[in-house]
């Protein structure tokens, strides 16, 4: 289930990228002739940005479930790590050796997901940059078609100003390159926290052998000194 929804999420976004790449070099060659119908490129970059946002609703929940799972499963595998000197298993390495290697498989889906993402978003964002150069190089004295032109891609670059979209899970947080930091700074502190746990139940367990010890060793002297133990006194009757 994990994989499928890291391809499905994978291969949808790198559509939607692959669109915008398509987009972006036909608004480059519009610089020498203006040949497509009016707001071509407002309604295509428009149903594009739609696109993201109706990625975002369908798999948003999935990502943010797959997330949480790649977090937990890492934290296993270091968790497996530190306690491999201790497993009772009959082949340790064997264990230690699939839990590094789910540990892997996990990382390259978390930067599969968030590399995706991060490309697509770039991709949109260097319309944006290629509208305003496109309108920046644009001469004193425009003839009719440029005229159009300049309408048309001003309208087009206000759009993009006005439209702000991101892939999200369910609007916890944003799928892009900072996903890895947030997942590698949560793994991060859980296995702090286990090492912190793993010191703890240790030295608890060493308190708890010394007070055996000086239990045991106090009952021995109590009884070298008094074999038989201390005497009842018989009660008085009135």
């Amino acid at each position: 289930m994990v994989m499928l929804t890291v391809l499905k999420v994978y291969h949808f976004s790198m559509g939607i990228k692959y669109r915008f790449i398509v987009l972006n070099k036909r608004l480059i060659r519009c610089q020498k002739d203006f040949l497509y119908p009016t707001s071509f490129f407002r309604r295509n970059h428009l149903i594009l940005c739609e696109c993201i946002n109706f990625l975002s609703e369908i798999f948003g929940a999935q990502i943010l479930f797959v997330t949480i799972l790649i977090i937990l499963s890492i934290v296993k595998a270091f968790d497996v790590v530190i306690k491999s000197g201790n497993l009772q298993v009959e082949d340790p390495f064997q264990f230690v050796a699939v839990s590094i290697w789910n540990t892997g498989m996990f990382i390259v889906f978390a930067i599969m997901i968030s590399a995706s993402c991060e490309q697509t978003i770039q991709e949109k964002g260097r319309t944006q940059k290629i509208c305003h150069r496109l309108l920046t190089n644009l001469p004193p004295i425009l003839s009719k078609n440029q005229e159009f032109f300049q309408q048309e891609f001003r309208l087009l670059a206000k759009q993009i100003d006005q439209i702000e979209v991101k892939f999200t899970a369910v609007g916890f947080f944003d799928i892009d390159n900072t996903l890895l930091l947030t997942i590698f700074g949560s793994i991060a502190s859980y296995v702090i926290i286990l090492l912190q746990f793993k010191e703890i139940k240790r030295d608890l367990k060493q308190l708890i052998e010394n007070s055996k010890k000086k239990s045991w060793r106090r009952l021995c002297e109590e009884l070298n000194e008094d074999i038989w133990g201390k005497t009842i006194s018989e009660p008085s009757f009135f």
